[in-house]
């Protein structure tokens, strides 16, 4: 920051006594001055010259640290004038590496680069930032960094920035360093024109606020706190080196809002390590399911990740409840540069729904066919249920970001949505796999297993919809490769739900098959209906998987599909073959023939001969046991037409 060097002349009274009674650093200034210039190629090097060898005091240290920065050092007036304070390119441009590299520099990197050496030189150093009051009395908006440094268990302050001189652009003159003024200032001397942030770093057990300060004329007593609770300093310095960076954060703030509620620095810092720590925080927690996805086996506990994300949440409302209440108009710029709240919600509810997915995903990896019927059932239940949730959240998340058309939000609109159809995709394999099994099943298995084929088709009709809705912004390999998988699923899916169909009519109606006469009203023509709902399925299943471009499993699911619309007709024609049969048999225990006998009965077996020809090119392209079922067709066609010829007959 540009500092005119000259002083009021109180002030060089008392730097001068405190000079006249500090070491002499004639030898250390002489060597720090003549480090050679390999010595400065790295933080490393310059920090292992400057420590003098081994022989150098902890002030030593520090005094020769500060005599190379302040000569070797330049300010860098050009991030003032290009307005970059603030910014990401300066806060890079004044990382300690950067500024060795540039030798010049804003009080940032002064303090950053002092701080690090004398880290690397086993020191104890502090970064201070406040305000500074000029030598006419004005307070600069800007605020300022020095550096506080321990030596022999007592603290110490230093401006490496305004001991470095400064540069008059309107005169193009540079004022020489300023040896002494700057360097281990007793805390008394200091605050008369650098105020911290932080009154901890007022290194005073009454530290004043910043009104107290500002409104201070320099030649009355310093002002202090009007708490009469004594500020143990020391004490509190000490404890702030054992928090961790946010913590600190949290406590350095809550005293600067102590002595100064309104600060805006503050606000800003404390919105801001909010802000940061809940990203951090929402980061860890998606990293930490994305491991749990691919680890099955290992625990997961859903309440903790809702908790945290509760935590989360109270992290960004607090954020920005301190940084609303920011009244500096540069600060607020950086509100600009972060996401809104709303969009934090958004996100906020994304990675809630991505807990219901992890569960969902590591639910859908079970291994139903080692399950008893009931346990498959539950465990359909549970990826149903999380299925349902997840989606719910992503929905409500896409919705939050739908009116916004930055590049940035669209990308992340098309991760939400992949996630929506994985969802949607993980729920129908797992119906599908779960529906799978028909053999030795009641009738309430079965029942269950078509509810089931039922919650898969709407699954997948689901993953189509949000695809195709998310079509110009989300072109994924993942999405395109669901996209692709569509019709094989649906059709598997409805070769299931022919087959499944077929079995349940046939169990559940199987008094009605036995003996139809009663029933020709009522439940024969529902078990009809339910038989030729399969054969609909097995038709609509393959005129779906024609669409399909996965070649290698669409012949076997083709074969599923005709022996669903194969069996559904055979039975078509055995119901209504049993009605001809019954009437013979009618007849044969009562001689005296009805009128309506002999046309029901003809009937009858028309439409089972219409049946069985509707049956034999499904059952021609349903596989291996095609041949088996065919030779079964023609028995039955064959007994038909004997049957038909005895009514004719008659």
């Amino acid at each position: 920051m540009l500092r005119q060097i000259f002083t009021l002349s109180f002030v060089l009274i008392v730097f001068f006594l405190a000079s006249a009674q500090s070491n002499d650093y004639t030898a250390v200034d002489q060597y720090a001055l003549n480090a050679p210039d390999e010595s400065s190629q790295s933080l490393y090097t310059l920090a292992n010259y400057l420590k003098g060898n081994g022989k150098f005091s902890e002030r030593d240290k520090a005094r020769s640290i500060y005599t190379w920065i302040t000569h070797n050092i330049r300010y860098n007036h050009s991030v003032i004038e290009q307005k970059l304070l603030g910014t990401r390119e300066n806060t890079l441009m004044q990382q300690p590496e950067n500024v060795l590299a540039q030798r010049n520099a804003v009080c940032e990197g002064y303090a950053n680069l002092y701080k690090s050496l004398a880290n690397l030189m086993g020191l104890s150093a502090e970064i201070v930032t406040g305000k500074v009051r000029r030598e006419d009395g004005v307070i600069p908006e800007i605020g300022h960094a020095w550096i506080a440094i321990r030596l022999a268990g007592e603290w110490s302050l230093s401006d490496p920035t305004w001991g470095a001189g400064y540069y008059d652009p309107e005169a193009e003159i540079h004022f020489p360093p300023s040896d002494d003024l700057y360097f281990l200032v007793a805390s008394a001397t200091m605050i008369r024109d650098h105020y911290p942030y932080d009154p901890v770093w007022q290194l005073n057990r009454y530290p004043m606020t910043q009104a107290q300060w500002e409104t201070w004329d320099l030649l009355s007593p310093a002002p202090q706190s009007t708490s009469t609770l004594p500020f143990f300093y020391a004490d509190t310095i000490m404890h702030m080196n054992l928090l961790d960076t946010l913590q600190r954060t949290l406590n350095t703030c809550a005293r600067i809002l102590r002595f100064n509620p309104n600060d805006d620095f503050a606000l800003t810092q404390l919105g801001l390590k909010m802000y940061e720590q809940g990203l951090v925080s929402m980061v860890e927690i998606y990293q930490h399911l994305f491991s749990l996805e691919s680890s099955p086996r290992a625990q997961m506990d859903t309440v903790r990740y809702f908790q945290q994300l509760q935590l989360v949440e109270q992290y960004f409302a607090r954020s920005w409840t301190y940084l609303h209440a920011v009244k500096n108009e540069r600060l607020q710029i950086i509100q600009q540069q972060m996401q809104p709240l709303k969009y934090l919600q958004a996100e906020l509810i994304f990675v809630r729904g991505h807990v219901h997915y992890t569960q969902l995903s590591r639910y859908s990896r079970e291994n139903l066919n080692n399950l008893s019927q009931s346990n498959v059932q539950a465990t359909l239940r549970r990826i149903q249920l999380e299925c349902e949730r997840a989606t719910n959240s992503y929905q409500q998340a896409l919705n939050l970001y739908a009116q916004s058309t930055e590049e940035a939000i669209q990308k992340k609109r098309a991760e939400i949505v992949f996630f929506l159809a994985r969802c949607f995709y993980l729920n129908t394999i797992s119906h599908l796999n779960g529906s799978a099994n028909r053999s030795s099943l009641g009738e309430e298995s079965l029942a269950a297993n078509l509810a089931a084929i039922v919650r898969g088709k709407n699954a997948l009709l689901s993953m189509k919809q949000s695809i195709d809705a998310s079509a110009g912004f989300s072109e994924s390999e993942g999405i395109n490769e669901m996209r692709k998988d569509y019709p094989l699923l649906m059709a598997k899916l409805l070769a299931n739900e022919s087959l499944t169909r077929h079995d349940l009519v046939s169990l559940r109606y199987r008094m009605v098959f036995d003996n139809p006469l009663p029933f020709l009203e009522s439940n024969f023509s529902t078990a009809l209906e339910g038989y030729r709902d399969a054969e609909r399925r097995a038709v609509e299943g393959l005129k779906i998987l024609s669409t399909s471009p996965n070649k290698s499993e669409r012949q076997t699911v083709m074969q599923f599909l005709n022996a669903g619309g194969g069996l559904a007709n055979i039975q078509i024609g055995a119901y209504q073959a049993q009605v001809a049969f019954k009437l013979h048999e009618k007849l044969v225990k009562n001689p005296s023939l009805s009128v309506k006998d002999k046309p029901e009965a003809l009937s009858r077996i028309q439409k089972a001969q219409d049946a069985f020809v509707r049956a034999k090119p499904f059952l021609e392209k349903s596989g291996s046991n095609s041949n088996r079922m065919l030779i079964d067709l023609q028995s039955r066609e064959a007994k038909l037409e004997e049957l038909k010829k005895w009514w004719s007959g008659r």
